[in-house]
C-alpha cells in the first residue's frame, strides 16, 4: 500500500477523561481535565486516509481539516454515535502539510498539523525525507518524554516506527495512556507512528504465544484487514522510496507469518523500492542484555537478505547498538568505507546492518563487545533517518541531544 495511491494516514485520536474504557474506568491514572488527544498512524485498505478515534461514550465522528495556513474547509464525519470512529478523508496532496481539528464530546482539540509522505517514483525512489525508530519506552513515563521531546528539538520527522514495548504489562488498560500516548503525544499528533509487537505488550496471562492485548487493537490500526490472520502483528507499507515491514519476533516459527513474509519480499512494492527495512523487537544480533534471538535469525535471516532487506531496527535489549553487515551468525566487518566523515556500508547483498534501539524509558542494560558489533551505547535515544535516493543516513541521538553514533547506508 502506498500514501495516496502508495500509503494511507490515519489519525487515531483518544477522548481522555477516566483513561480507558467505561467498563473499566480506574483511579489509578491521574485526573486530567477533559481533554482530545489525537495522534497519527498508517493504515489501510484502500488509497484513502482514514482518521480514526477511541471516545468513552457512543457518539457521532466529526474531523474539519485543510492546507495548512488554509480554512479547515474539509469535513469527514459520521452521524451514528460510536465509540471507534473511522473517518476517511479525502483530497490530500503528497509532501504537504495539513492542519487538522477533531470534534467531539462537546469539545474541540486544538489544531494540529502533520505534513504528508513524498509519493513513490516508477523508480522506487521519492523526494528526501525523515523518519525516526525508537522503542522500549515502557515503565518510567518521565524518561520517555524526555526522548520525544529531544526527537521534537531535532526537527519533527514524517515517520516515527517503534521497535516495540510500548508499556509494561499489556493488561493494564491505563499503561497505554501513562507510558506511551500521554508523554508521547507532542509528537503523536503531528507524524504518524506505526508499531511493532513487543512482548510486554501482549496479554500475557494466555498460553504461548500470547495473545494481542485487547488495548493493542482497540487504540491502534493497522495495515490490512481486521480479519486477516496477521493483522496487528505483521504488515508492511511504503513510506517513500522505503519499503517498511514489520515483524511479529514474540513468534518467529509462525508458518503463516512466514508465508506472508516471502510473499510480501516478492511484491513488486518491495522489489521495485530503493530500500527495505525491517522493524521488529527481538534482535537477531545482542551482545548484552538478553542476548541475540536465535530463532528470530534462523527463521526470517536468509529470507531477509535473499530479498534485499538492508536495515533493520530491533528494541528488546535496553541500549544502543550497531553491527557490521551481518548474515549467519558472522560479521563482514570489511564492508565498510568512509563517507562524508561517518561509516558507509554499501548494500550489495552479503549482510544486514542490525541497529537495536532500545533506549525509549526503560530502565538500561549494559552492552557488551563482540566480533560483530561496530557500536554500542548505554543510554536513552533514538535514531533518526534521512533518506534520499539512493541512499539512507542515521543518526543516534542521546536525549540531551548529543550524537552518539552516525553512519549511511546506500547503493
Amino acid at each position: 500500500m502506498r500514501f495516496l495511491g502508495l500509503i494511507q494516514i490515519v489519525l487515531t485520536s483518544v477522548i481522555l477523561t477516566a483513561g480507558c474504557s467505561d467498563s473499566e474506568a480506574s483511579p489509578e491514572v491521574d485526573p486530567l481535565p477533559e481533554s482530545i488527544i489525537p495522534y497519527l498512524q498508517i493504515a489501510g485498505p484502500g488509497n484513502d486516509p482514514v482518521l480514526v478515534w477511541v471516545s468513552n461514550v457512543p457518539e457521532p465522528s466529526k474531523v474539519v481539516y485543510g492546507i495548512s495556513g488554509g480554512p479547515l474547509n474539509h469535513v469527514a464525519q459520521n452521524p451514528e454515535p460510536v465509540r471507534n470512529h473511522f473517518q476517511p478523508l479525502a483530497g490530500l496532496g503528497s509532501d504537504t502539510d495539513y492542519d487538522y481539528r477533531v470534534v467531539a464530546h462537546g469539545a474541540q482539540s486544538a489544531i494540529h498539523s502533520f505534513r504528508t509522505l513524498p509519493q513513490t517514483k516508477a523508480d522506487g525512489t521519492s523526494d528526501p525525507f525523515t523518519m525516526v525508530a525508537y522503542g522500549d519506552n515502557r515503565s518510567n513515563p518521565d524518561l520517555h518524554e524526555r526522548v520525544i521531546d529531544q526527537i521534537i528539538q531535532d526537527g519533527i520527522p514524517s515517520l516515527v516506527v517503534s521497535t516495540g514495548d510500548l508499556v509494561n504489562s499489556g493488561r493494564d488498560s491505563t499503561l497505554w495512556f501513562r507510558e506511551f500516548l500521554i508523554p508521547a503525544n507532542r509528537l503523536f499528533s503531528q507524524v504518524p507512528v506505526m508499531l511493532s509487537l513487543g512482548n510486554h505488550d501482549t496479554d500475557s496471562e494466555t498460553p504461548w504465544p500470547h495473545s494481542l492485548a485487547q488495548w493493542w487493537l482497540e487504540r491502534f490500526t493497522f495495515p490490512g484487514q481486521p480479519d486477516d490472520v496477521g493483522y496487528g502483528r505483521w504488515f508492511s507499507y511504503e513510506a517513500g522510496g522505503i519499503h517498511l515491514i514489520h515483524l511479529d519476533s514474540t513468534q518467529p516459527g509462525n508458518l503463516d507469518q512466514l508465508a506472508w513474509l516471502e510473499e510480501d519480499l516478492l511484491s513488486p512494492e518491495s522489489v521495485n523500492a530503493d530500500f527495505r527495512v525491517a522493524i521488529f523487537h527481538h534482535p537477531p544480533y545482542s551482545s548484552g542484555g538478553h542476548g541475540s534471538n536465535e530463532n528470530v535469525r534462523n527463521a526470517w535471516e536468509p529470507l531477509l537478505l535473499q530479498h534485499g532487506v538492508e536495515l533493520a531496527f530491533n528494541g528488546h535489549n535496553h541500549f544502543y547498538q550497531r553491527t557490521f553487515p551481518s548474515f549467519g551468525g558472522k560479521a563482514a566487518v570489511n564492508k565498510m568505507d568512509k563517507k562524508g566523515g561517518v561509516d558507509f556500508v554499501r548494500s550489495d547483498g552479503t549482510g544486514i546492518v542490525y541497529i537495536i534501539t532500545g533506549g525509549g524509558g526503560a530502565p538500561l542494560y549494559s552492552p557488551e563487545p563482540a566480533d560483530y558489533v561496530v557500536l554500542s551505547v548505554k543510554e536513552r535515544h533514538f535514531v533518526r533517518m534521512e533518506y534520499k535516493a539512493g541512499e539512507i543516513h542515521c543518526t543516534a541521538i542521546n536525549d540531551s541531544g548529543s550524537v552518539i553514533d552516525e553512519f549511511v547506508v546506500g547503493h
